[in-house]
């Protein structure tokens, strides 16, 4: 029998279609429980997905049946955003043929998180023919540190607020859980008391004088196994440090009251007078008024040094000042006398006029004395303290508006 003309042609316009069509395969379903984000270097950055899958995979499956992989994750700046390959993008490695492992190392446009959102909790197959299938996705990601920020209070009980990459759990309850870097040196951090967040994502640390806890610009870490997440990844030895933020912790130091001794010689004294003094020195004595504020020595300079990081120069003692500012009123509102201070860490009264090196108690001494040089009464005045810190034109700190802008000093008159 002989084909037709009209007939081959039909004929040969139907093979690649059909024999496209050949190569396409039943769909393997995904594993519903051996899909995971992981952190393959250990430094609690998602660099590698996995995806398993009920039955062996092939290139010629891949390359025909699956259109693409799609998952989400957050992008550098939080939003989040999906990574999608073509099945013949998809490596596959003969010795695994059940599972697929994208190794996204050198996306660095990747956000540092261990918990997973919402959307990526669900990745998907999307086949040849529009059909799809979800998976389930998990984590095999350590928590971190997220954030850190340090509390300095006059009460010697600073408070360290310490917030997680996800919710966590202690792995030995009542046990020290971070670490912290100094000047190079790490020391466990030893709190009185820990207060946690219902929902375990952060911690406030409180300290109650001693050794054992940090300043702004250390830097803080889970340590190794103490803490773990809720699918049981317990933190590395080798997850990141996270900066700690807050105010270097400065603090004025005043008397409520002082005594005036009648035989006091005060004829040839200036009302204020600026006293430098070794920083073990307590400044104001049970006999003076005035404000005290220890300045300089190398936690100081190492502040400065990072705040100035993004210039190109050295840090120098003239390029920091110290001013302080009191003003004293009568309970009933009248003026009594004031003086502003300004004072450079190059002073001369600094040993080698750098207070950088060489750290000093700075001391505004008030010499009990009015604006008309006449010594004031027995009684209660109203002091109103302001203190800033510059470096260069940009303030490194300042005092606060309440319980150091007014305070109220006693004054009292003794003729023995």
């Amino acid at each position: 029998m002989k084909l037709g003309i009209r007939t081959w042609a039909l004929l040969c316009g139907m093979l690649p279609a059909f024999g496209f069509s050949a190569f396409i395969q039943s769909p393997i379903p995904p594993s519903t429980s051996k899909n995971f984000f992981k952190d393959m270097n250990g430094d609690s950055q998602m660099d590698q997905v996995e995806i398993g899958f009920l039955g062996n995979l092939s290139r010629e499956y891949l390359d025909s049946t699956v259109a693409r992989l799609e998952f989400y994750w957050k992008d550098s700046s939080g939003i989040s955003q999906v990574l999608a390959f073509q099945g013949s993008e998809l490596p596959l490695d003969s010795s695994h043929v059940n599972s697929i492992v994208l190794d996204l190392s050198q996306n660095a446009n990747l956000y540092r998180s261990t918990a997973l959102s919402e959307k990526s909790k669900t990745a998907k197959i999307v086949f040849r023919d529009s059909s799809e299938m979800p998976i389930a996705m998990s984590e095999k990601l350590s928590p971190i540190v997220e954030s850190a920020y340090l509390a300095h209070h006059s009460s010697g009980k600073d408070s360290l607020r310490v917030r997680f990459s996800e919710p966590v759990s202690e792995v030995s309850p009542n046990a020290d859980f971070l670490e912290f870097k100094h000047a190079g040196n790490v020391q466990t951090i030893s709190a009185a008391k820990v207060e946690w967040e219902t929902d375990r994502s952060s911690a406030l640390l409180i300290w109650n004088a001693g050794t054992g806890f940090p300043l702004p610009r250390d830097s803080v870490r889970i340590l190794v196994g103490t803490l773990q997440d809720s699918l049981l990844n317990k933190a590395l030895a080798t997850g990141p440090y996270a900066k700690i933020a807050g105010a270097y912790p400065f603090e004025l130091q005043t008397n409520s009251l002082a005594m005036i001794r009648e035989s006091d010689t005060l004829d040839r004294a200036p009302i204020f007078e600026r006293v430098f003094a070794d920083t073990s020195a307590k400044l104001p004595s049970s006999a003076e008024h005035g404000v005290a504020l220890k300045i300089g020595g190398k936690d100081f300079r190492e502040f400065v040094q990072e705040f100035a990081s993004s210039s190109t120069e050295k840090v120098l003692p003239g390029d920091i000042s110290i001013q302080l500012s009191l003003r004293l009123y009568s309970t009933t509102g009248a003026y009594v006398t004031s003086v502003t201070s300004e004072t450079s860490c190059s002073d001369s009264h600094f040993l080698d006029g750098n207070c950088l090196e060489n750290p000093q108690t700075f001391f505004l001494k008030w010499n009990m004395m009015a604006n008309d040089r006449s010594i004031v009464a027995t009684g209660a005045y109203l002091a109103k303290i302001f203190a800033t810190i510059r470096y260069k034109d940009k303030i490194l700190w300042k005092s606060d508006s309440g319980k150091n802008a007014a305070q109220i000093w006693g004054v009292k008159r003794n003729s023995k």
